[in-house]
């Protein structure tokens, strides 16, 4: 209880340092289709208005984290919105076999397009086909353009296929430390593709790329850390004389293939978005979907029961407390979860004061409640990263080692180092503090596993992920009510 008291009252501090989030800019969703039907009408000379559309949120990413290691994100944030790399939506549309997707950006820009007709019938007969550059810029800039306006025609090209004939046009647009580079193909006048391609130009590049190689490396350790850990609980489980728990494994893997199943419909949905094939139909599309989805629940129900079933048996050979005092347990992980979240902030934001780290600030609030990203998808995530990553480091993993070694101080120490090296250091300047932090949160979430079971453990990871990963739909339903409540106070009062 007293656990639990501690880690409401801690929430103050997380809300006081919580990481910093950038207003937003993102049109609605439905301004956003409507501009790109329009763009779509006027470049490819295709009606969309009544084709099904999709929509996701779309976001450079690779791009975003270069530009923060290298400390340039503050400096060229407005560039960032005014050419579509953040804040822009992706759409989708499709009618049977033909398939249109466009970039919209927080400027109602086109910043890219991917076309697939396979039926002429549908072009509009009245379309006004391009035979230059200057008719393409023409037609796909507006009054305010931020880029359209200010792009520079770089060179040209042209070839004759046997059914059609070909133009490329590309452009660039530079501001300081940023150039964009844009091709744009024609196909009988009609525009068949858009695409960008944006550079950062420094010196320091080099070093940024050879980073990134040895952090994608660096982050193969959370596959090999699994591997191994269904390794270890084979070779265990052929050697365990006493079985139990098996009803309590099957409980855990249902709670698994649960949380997969609360997003599988926007998975698909997105897979729509970003890897659709007009030669398939959208009906097959789902069907791939449904059986992708059913592929990955029995793989990780089928890993859930083998890591949770031998864990739970060594944690019995242990004397490791599991499900025991449920209530007891529940109180404490809530309580841990608000600690460690509030010590998180805390610690960030006086190694930022002190220049010691950079964070790059999360996607703005009000983004990612317009884009869909809804409390299913975080409590997915939460479910799924706390579940399976306390059973093996925390219920297999200490078991293990401490049957092995007998020292728990020890056991808890190598598996929070293991556990830190699983996550990614994305969006954290230097990467070596996110480390420490993983480090540091690792063993206090050992500790409580060991003082106060396995229950205790997976709530408070939970509660830590939901809250981190959900913050901006509280931030920016917040910041609605704010609003609102001030559009209503009287004048008098104001």
């Amino acid at each position: 209880m007293l656990l639990f008291v501690l880690g409401l009252a801690s929430m103050f501090l997380y809300w006081r340092f919580r990481p910093a989030s950038y207003e937003s800019s993102l049109l609605p969703e439905k301004k956003a289709v409507h501009i790109a039907t329009d763009y779509i009408n006027q470049l490819v000379g295709v009606d969309v208005s009544k084709w099904t559309w999709y929509t996701s949120y779309w976001y450079d990413h690779k791009l975003i984290n270069r530009m923060h290691k290298l400390n340039l994100l503050d400096k060229w944030r407005h560039l960032l919105f005014d050419w579509g790399i953040v804040e822009a939506w992706r759409i989708r549309f499709i009618d049977q076999d033909n398939s249109i997707v466009i970039n919209i950006s927080a400027k109602g820009e086109v910043t890219f397009l991917s076309t697939t007709i396979r039926d002429a019938a549908i072009y509009n007969e009245a379309h006004k086909t391009m035979t230059s550059s200057a008719d393409v810029v023409s037609r796909i800039k507006h009054k305010h353009s931020c880029i359209w306006n200010r792009i520079e025609a770089t060179g040209a090209g042209e070839r004759t296929e046997e059914l059609a004939n070909i133009k490329h046009y590309w452009y660039m647009i530079s501001q300081g430390d940023l150039r964009m580079k844009i091709t744009i193909i024609l196909e009988d006048g009609r525009v068949t593709e858009v695409a960008n391609d944006t550079e950062i130009n420094t010196s320091d590049m080099q070093a940024i790329v050879r980073k990134e190689y040895r952090e994608t490396a660096l982050n193969l350790s959370g596959f090999i850390g699994s591997l191994i850990a269904v390794t270890v609980a084979i070779f265990v489980l052929i050697n365990i004389e006493q079985v139990i728990n098996v009803y309590t494994s099957i409980a855990l893997t249902g709670l698994m293939i649960f949380s997969i199943l609360l997003t599988a419909v926007d998975d698909i949905k997105l897979s729509l978005i970003n890897a659709y094939d007009s030669r398939l139909t959208v009906r097959s599309i789902y069907t791939v979907g449904v059986l992708s989805a059913l592929v990955g629940m029995i793989a990780y129900g089928f890993l859930m029961f083998l890591l949770s079933f031998v864990g739970l048996n060594l944690a019995y050979l242990n004397g490791s407390i599991t499900f025991q005092n449920s209530i007891t347990q529940l109180l404490a992980g809530i309580g841990t979860g608000f600690i460690c979240l509030s010590l998180t902030s805390v610690l960030f934001h006086c190694l930022q004061q002190h220049g010691f780290l950079r964070i790059a600030p999360e996607l703005s609030s009000r983004s990612t409640f317009l884009s869909g990203y809804k409390y299913k998808q975080s409590i997915s995530m939460s479910i799924q990263s706390a579940l399976l990553e306390e059973v093996i480091y925390r219920l297999l993993g200490i078991s293990l080692l401490s049957l092995f070694i007998n020292q728990t101080v020890i056991a808890i120490v190598v598996t929070s180092i293991l556990w830190a090296f699983l996550h990614q250091g994305l969006g954290f300047s230097s990467s070596l503090y996110r480390g420490l932090q993983l480090v540091i949160i690792g063993m206090i979430l050992g500790v409580v596993y060991v003082y106060f079971g396995f229950l205790a453990v997976f709530v408070a990871h939970f509660i830590y992920n939901f809250l981190m990963t959900s913050l901006p739909l509280i931030d920016y339903q917040m910041s609605k009510r704010k609003v609102k409540r001030q559009s209503l106070t009287p004048l008098s009062e104001s």
